[in-house]
């Protein structure tokens, strides 16, 4: 009976060992997978967070009804009055930032970005 038991552990240990083992294999390949996707997600906050600050940096020239203003308006100036329309939805926000129209008072606005 001795004999019986010592051989069922050691067949034991030598089974845990091998299943450890492809556990083990099949842990660091999702963990692998799991340091890349954190990995391409921290790259695309990063670029995020640049191209934020690069864009509170630029200046923008406003038309209104296709004339230019006389003065060359800061980021903060530009978002000030994007938020007075009321538009708050950050693609709308990027789109007006890009140079598309929006329609205020009457009248078509563009930003453009100052050279």
């Amino acid at each position: 009976m001795g004999l019986v038991y010592l051989i069922a552990v050691i067949v034991g240990l030598i089974v845990a060992g091998k299943s450890g083992y492809v556990l083990r294999g099949k842990v660091d390949k999702a963990w692998s997978d799991l340091e890349e996707e954190c990995l391409e997600s921290c790259r695309v906050e990063v670029n995020r967070m640049k191209a934020d600050r690069a864009a509170t940096h630029t200046r923008y020239t406003m038309l209104r009804e296709g004339l230019a203003s006389n003065r060359i308006l800061l980021f903060d100036e530009v978002m000030d009055f994007i938020n007075a329309c009321g538009i708050e939805d950050e693609y709308t926000v990027s789109a007006i930032l890009a140079g598309n129209p929006i329609h205020v008072d009457g009248a078509d606005v563009v930003f453009r970005v100052a050279q």
